[in-house]
């Protein structure tokens, strides 16, 4: 897969999301890294505005896992973050 390689990976890709503030965190988080996509799209398809694909292989992997656990503690991540004005 062609990337262009952002940004080193971020600490909260990785580590694991275990209640609601972690998954509002985690959304603030992606949001004010200028990072945040759809939650219910896959962070391997995600591209920047040049169309080059936003995160490595490894990165998508594990934002893939932490949206996993998002869903755990928010029923709907999208209505969270349209309340809240967060856009991707």
């Amino acid at each position: 897969m062609n990337f262009k390689y952002k940004h080193n990976m971020k600490s909260y890709f990785t580590t694991p999301i275990t209640t609601e503030d972690d998954s509002k965190n985690f959304i603030h988080s992606l949001h004010k890294d200028g990072l945040l996509f759809h939650p219910e799209d896959d962070a391997h398809d995600i591209k920047d505005h040049k169309g080059e694909y936003l995160f490595t292989d490894e990165e998508a992997f594990e934002l893939n896992n932490r949206l996993e656990e998002v869903y755990d503690y928010i029923e709907d991540p999208c209505e969270y973050i349209i309340l809240h004005g967060l856009m991707y």
